[in-house]
């Protein structure tokens, strides 16, 4: 009786170990799979273990990194602001861009469409206004007397604009030459490239940097004199402006207009 329970209880035990045999192995082979899968995105060393996913975030433009606005392990959505760049570089060459002397043909045709126009509507009406109160008789005298008002003004007005120009060019290039110095960084970074382009293209290296300064200062002529003639137009515009409402106090003519005829 006890031999055919021991025999039970071997049976018993080999069912159970060919049950949990195959069980044991086949976790074991799923826990190294699982591990090997992660050893491939896993890093650990002795000292300490990174454990996430790594995005890598670029901006569109190079530059210096001014402020940071997150912190490590930060949680972020669409449309944080996470860091700023510096502006100061694309700032110097928006300047050059607005500060740039050449000029392509839309910039230079549709001003003087304006300015033909302008002046129909200008001298015009000027010259109507001159000769509505004028009788008939008198209508040569008073042309004559129109004619050489306006040339005088003329005269004055082009003499009183190139003297402000003149004296406004003066101004802007003793203003612009205060940064012509060593110290100014523009200034480090201009003239080596300067100098270098005069020896590319020829020049003695004796010769260079003087040639650079020579285009630097003439730049700088160039640049006074547009500022200048920003000013005379601002000036010019500002007086018309504050001629407009005088217009408004002439009276309309009562002419005359029963003379005899002309024979």
């Amino acid at each position: 009786m006890e031999e055919k329970k021991g025999n039970i209880n071997q049976r018993r035990k080999k069912k159970v170990a060919f049950v949990l045999f195959p069980a044991i192995i086949i976790l074991g082979a799923v826990i190294l799979y699982f591990y090997l899968q992660y050893k491939k995105t896993h890093i650990s060393t002795d000292d300490a273990f990174v454990d996430g996913r790594v995005h890598v975030i670029a901006s569109k433009i190079p530059g210096t990194v001014r402020v940071i606005h997150i912190i490590d392990n930060q949680f972020v959505k669409k449309n944080d602001l996470l860091l700023e760049i510096d502006p100061v570089d694309y700032d110097v060459k928006v300047r050059e861009a607005q500060a740039d002397l050449q000029a392509d043909f839309n910039t230079i045709f549709l001003p003087r469409v304006v300015l033909g126009v302008g002046m129909g509507f200008l001298f015009i009406p000027l010259t109507t206004m001159t000769m509505s109160s004028i009788r008939k008789e008198e209508m040569g005298y008073a042309t004559s007397m129109f004619n050489l008002l306006r040339n005088l003004g003329g005269s004055f007005g082009v003499a009183f604009v190139t003297t402000m120009l003149a004296r406004r060019a003066q101004f802007h290039q003793v203003h612009l030459v205060e940064h012509l110095t060593p110290f100014d960084r523009n200034f480090q970074l201009a003239l080596p490239q300067i100098s270098q382009m005069l020896q590319d293209k020829g020049v003695i290296p004796s010769l260079s940097d003087q040639g650079g300064l020579g285009l630097i200062y003439g730049e700088v002529m160039k640049q006074a004199s547009m500022l200048s003639f920003n000013d005379v137009f601002y000036f010019l515009s500002t007086m018309m402006m504050f001629t407009l409402p005088l217009v408004l106090l002439m009276k309309k003519g009562n002419a005359d207009t029963s003379g005899g005829g002309i024979h």
